[in-house]
């Protein structure tokens, strides 16, 4: 059984495995290997204490912390917000990203009232745009040389769900 908690400063350490961890982190945009125990403690805080974004630890039954999904750049006003999912190696695989994707989404539009759920990827990680498809986002477009990282250009492939 996954559920979505409030991050707790008890989460930095096995917040720090994926951002060290170089498979996962070559599908963001920052560089999370120079990160310490401190930087996962602050950003803890502000988690904590921020109204345009909300994130979430996603847990286990036995409250162990596998991930964090978060919905960033809420706005009230038009009613949307920024999905973002990131899990530990060792909760791939395992319908973890499917459950605390749902949860998200279910609270994105039945507790702050969203209307709409966007998020964007890097075309080359086709094994995350495949699941948001699975999940049912929708496909709306590709921004071209969208991002410059680690020398080179990337396109963003953009998807989107709604409250219907």
């Amino acid at each position: 059984m996954i559920k979505l908690r409030a991050l707790k400063h008890s989460d930095a350490e096995l917040m720090l495995e994926w951002l060290h961890d170089a498979q996962i982190m070559k599908n963001f945009r920052f560089d999370g290997s120079k990160l310490m125990i401190q930087d996962t403690l602050e950003f803890i805080d502000n988690a904590n204490n921020t109204s345009t974004s909300k994130h979430f630890a996603i847990v286990n039954e036995e409250d162990e912390y596998l991930g964090t999904v978060s919905l960033k750049n809420i706005n009230i006003i038009d009613k949307k917000a920024e999905y973002s999912i990131c899990l530990r190696s060792t909760a791939q695989g395992k319908g973890v990203a499917y459950e605390g994707t749902r949860l998200v989404i279910e609270y994105a539009f039945n507790v702050l009232k969203l209307h709409r759920v966007y998020l964007n990827v890097f075309e080359e990680n086709e094994k995350a745009w495949k699941f948001y498809e699975k999940f049912g986002f929708k496909y709306e477009g590709t921004s071209l040389d969208d991002i410059y990282l680690r020398d080179k250009f990337h396109n963003l492939k953009w998807y989107a769900i709604i409250n219907e």
